[in-house]
């Protein structure tokens, strides 16, 4: 290819001194050149379903979308008596271990790249009953742990056992002016950590296409969906506790969330709710 292209310049410098039929076919060959040039660079340009964010005739440019399966672990023996859990590293009983395979179920046909979970082992169950036999990264993630209740951690808050404070009863109402326990979170200091978790996650190039799933806990979950839907900390609750393994679906495209769907659950079993 060097020695055609300075023949090629070569006879461009003679042009000027020759003619005839000689400087025609000359002319000719370094036409034929060019041509050749531009074939050879039209064919190096990758197909356009191989560019990032090309745009087809016509349409939008596409942007690449990691979605979220936001999931809250299966039901323990502490969730069944309403004991708080906090960070006590309480495993699921059998009808938790159930909920997870009937969620597994329902979300067998989701080709999970990733897993985020909570170190708690109830969450951390949880995502190996959904993964099943799926062989996918699984991440241990302290920031979405479940809110540290310190000393309230074991005490019972049904109606009918309450074991708590009166002014505990904040933490469902009035999350603004909960009064922190020792050794306690408040819940800015979770609404903090879950949002940073976010944004980190939100962040990966590697992962702008992925589907993940994420494991975590009632309170820690509700920070999340607060930090997505930008509400004030007074709404922290939104819709409530969700159900045990209940599934919260989100896309997020150029860094910016939108729910899907939330609060789903693939089973038929009836669970009480959290507070009662």
């Amino acid at each position: 290819m060097l020695l055609f292209a300075c023949t090629c310049a070569v006879l461009q410098m003679r042009l000027a001194a020759e003619s005839g039929t000689t400087r025609i076919i000359a002319l000719f060959f370094v036409i034929f050149y060019e041509k050749r040039q531009e074939m050879c660079y039209t064919i190096k340009v990758a197909p356009a379903d191989r560019i990032s964010g090309f745009r087809k005739p016509g349409g939008r440019q596409e942007a690449a979308e990691m979605k979220i399966y936001f999931v809250r672990h299966g039901e323990t023996d502490w969730n069944k008596a309403r004991r708080i859990q906090g960070q006590v590293d309480i495993p699921l009983n059998g009808f938790g271990r159930h909920l997870a395979e009937e969620t597994a179920k329902g979300l067998a046909d989701v080709p999970f790249d990733i897993c985020y979970t909570s170190p708690l082992g109830r969450a951390a169950e949880t995502a190996r009953i959904i993964l099943g036999d799926r062989k996918v990264p699984v991440i241990e993630e302290e920031r979405i742990e479940e809110m540290a209740f310190g000393a309230y951690e074991g005490k019972c808050c049904s109606k009918k056992g309450w074991e708590l404070p009166e002014e505990f009863q904040r933490f469902f109402d009035d999350p603004e002016h909960y009064i922190v326990p020792a050794g306690g979170e408040g819940f800015a200091d979770v609404k903090r950590r879950t949002g940073e978790f976010l944004a980190e996650l939100f962040q990966k190039d590697e992962l702008e296409d992925s589907v993940v799933l994420v494991t975590t806990h009632g309170a820690a979950l509700a920070g999340i969906l607060n930090n997505i839907k930008g509400r004030p900390l007074g709404d922290y609750w939104g819709v409530g506790v969700h159900k045990n393994c209940a599934v919260t679906e989100v896309e997020v495209s150029r860094g910016r969330a939108h729910i899907i769907s939330e609060n789903v659950v693939y089973y038929e079993d009836e669970v009480a709710p959290w507070e009662e």
